[in-house]
């Protein structure tokens, strides 16, 4: 599957992604999420993870993911703009964390649904040629009070939490 498919199928998702996957072919629904995967695996930048830190109020594995996913599904040129300069993001959040949209999951589903068959990673893992890149050294670094100074519109809805007080 190109890039221009990709995201010409991300753009009509809708609210219930799955819908719109299930009209694909099944060998469709398994390049798309090969593409996904390459999408989020891409914005595994320095710069996003803060940004995702930031929004989502952690730098956990699962937050990061869900944030690169709901990145992804609000399209390319809200993705493309982010790699550049996560600080645009400020113009579509409103201070709540985000989630993946039940994007990955859908994947999944809609590719059994077509098949009925539960094969869908040994699908992906072939059509990819093995197994996904390893995560980064350090993915979980993460400096609350420099992201802040970098991003500071997308910063500005998100308050930092409270200091925690000692207890004597």
């Amino acid at each position: 599957m190109d890039w221009d498919r990709f995201w010409e199928i991300v753009a009509g998702l809708g609210p219930d992604p799955g819908v719109a996957l299930r009209r694909l072919k099944w060998f469709e629904v398994v390049a798309f999420r090969v593409r996904l995967d390459e999408a989020m695996a891409a914005a595994d930048t320095p710069d996003l993870r803060a940004a995702a830190a930031l929004v989502q109020g952690s730098g956990l594995p699962g937050a990061l993911r869900d944030f690169r996913a709901w990145l992804v599904g609000r399209g390319q040129d809200v993705y493309d703009a982010a790699l550049l300069d996560p600080d645009s993001l400020a113009d579509g959040l409103d201070g709540d964390p985000v989630d993946d949209g039940g994007l990955p999951d859908a994947t999944v589903r809609a590719y059994e649904a077509l098949t009925g068959m539960s094969d869908f990673y040994e699908q992906v893992r072939q059509l990819r040629g093995g197994d996904p890149p390893a995560p980064p050294a350090d993915p979980w670094y993460f400096d609350e009070a420099d992201a802040r100074h970098r991003f500071p519109r997308l910063a500005a809805p998100y308050p930092p939490p409270p200091p925690v007080e000692d207890a004597e």
